[in-house]
């Protein structure tokens, strides 16, 4: 019994041919945004740190809200790139 589930370019052999293969890898849209996540966690632990270190040495409070206003904005991108590209 043949796997029905199975998709192949070629039916006379069987195989995918290769521009198949380089075609599938270039239409994953989670491969082209996997960088994304791991850029938004180094920027918000780099916007949190920044945020501390302006509250403990006394700068003015709106140089700290903006770290903060760009960490949340750096949270938000997160929530939405998870729901974006969760698996269902």
């Amino acid at each position: 019994m043949s796997n029905r589930y199975e998709i192949f370019d070629d039916p006379r052999d069987g195989r995918e041919s290769d521009s198949a293969l380089a075609t599938e890898a270039h239409d994953d849209p989670d491969a082209s945004a996997a960088w994304v996540r791991p850029v938004l966690w180094v920027l918000l632990v780099i916007l949190l740190s920044a945020n501390v270190i302006t509250q403990t040495i006394n700068l003015p409070v709106i140089v700290s809200g903006a770290f903060g206003l760009a960490a949340l904005v750096a949270i938000t991108g997160l929530v939405v790139h998870h729901y974006k590209h969760r698996r269902s």
